[in-house]
């Protein structure tokens, strides 16, 4: 039995929005400081298009923000041009330290492990990794050997006095 003296609690249904509703919302939404699109005609347009009940100004808002967050997260993920400013350091590295694991490489160049492994991934290939690497190599063997050679010539001149 009900108590007649208690308010009924009005209940919303919730609605399911479709994706494509979703989206025009959002872009409307997004764009509403260069169209000059209130709220309210923003409201009218999705009631007009759709012909259902619109979403609410913060349901919009959240809408807006994940679809646009996203992409301009993976566009920085995918296309930053500030990784091209590391490269001729981290080219060096390789030559002048060919020995060194990724970790050691990023501590030593002040990088995330991963940001240079992306760098890595997106602007080097394998096969000129392998040639900075033996091109430090070599350098450090001439180097050596002409340390060598010095050192020969140091002890054949006290060998002489």
């Amino acid at each position: 039995m009900e108590n007649p003296s208690r308010k009924k609690l009005k209940y919303f249904v919730k609605q399911k929005y479709t994706r494509e509703q979703k989206i025009v919302a959002s872009v409307w939404f997004h764009e509403r400081h260069y169209t000059g699109m209130t709220y309210e005609q923003l409201k009218i347009n999705f009631q007009e298009r759709f012909k259902s009940r619109p979403p609410t100004r913060g349901l919009i808002w959240k809408w807006s923000m994940k679809l646009f967050e996203n992409v301009s997260r993976d566009k920085k993920r995918k296309c930053s041009l500030d990784r091209l400013m590391y490269v001729p350091y981290i080219k060096e590295s390789f030559v002048k330290f060919p020995d060194l694991t990724v970790i050691q490489r990023s501590d030593m160049l002040g990088l995330a492990i991963n940001t240079l492994r992306r760098i890595i991934k997106l602007d080097f290939t394998t096969e000129e990794i392998e040639l900075l690497k033996k091109k430090g190599q070599s350098s450090k063997d001439d180097k050596s050997e002409v340390n060598d050679t010095e050192d020969s010539e140091d002890t054949k001149q006290i060998e002489l006095k």
